[in-house]
């Protein structure tokens, strides 16, 4: 079954007053480290969302193919709309995942897939939240393809019933949008990242 990922990265990083895909995580920028923990479940299938200051993201970043939101400032869900719109034909599942969530590693994700069948969504959950990382399959490309401003992927999970099925991940609440975030994630990173 070919499989995608599909990172988030098109936003201005507004509350964080820059753009926060770059900002340097033990040597390495944030988005650099989504992609690389991905590339070990989607080799040469990772697409990257970006919008914002997409010259400097092209420049300073590997590993994915970009996909340039123009109507960026739009809101979250017009890129996703536009990143599974572009890979619908070609893949039979995607990963949504958030460049802000540099803790999620390979190991987070091979849990989902080992949950993932193509009837279902497997997502995230994290304290009493549902949310990315998350595995649609082709028959949830339509609803993702009709999201539009700041409508994610989690207020479509929120809605469904049942519940769809999900797997703890401590690592993926640990997203990034202050300073004060930054300064929190960095005084832990090593530590954490090493487990």
């Amino acid at each position: 079954m070919k499989t995608a990922a599909l990172i988030l990265a098109a936003g201005a990083g507004t509350r964080f007053g820059s753009t926060k895909q770059l900002v340097t995580i033990d040597h390495k920028p944030m988005l650099q480290w989504v992609i690389d923990s991905v590339n070990e479940i989607c080799p040469n299938a990772i697409y990257s969302v970006i919008g914002s200051d997409a010259a400097s993201l092209r420049n300073q970043i590997v590993g994915t193919h970009f996909i340039h939101n123009k109507q960026w400032s739009a809101g979250l869900g017009g890129s996703i709309a536009l990143g599974v719109n572009r890979l619908k034909s070609d893949f039979e599942r995607i990963f949504i995942l958030l460049a802000d969530q540099p803790l999620v590693r390979a190991k987070h994700l091979q849990q989902l897939m080992a949950v993932y069948d193509d009837q279902h969504i497997v997502c995230s959950r994290y304290g009493d939240s549902l949310g990315v990382p998350a595995i649609f399959g082709r028959k949830h490309f339509a609803a993702l393809t009709g999201l539009t401003g700041d409508t994610g992927a989690k207020a479509m999970l929120t809605q469904l019933q049942p519940p769809p099925p999900s797997i703890c991940l401590e690592g993926a609440l640990e997203d990034i949008d202050t300073v004060d975030d930054l300064a929190r994630l960095q005084a832990t990173f090593v530590s954490v990242n090493s487990n």
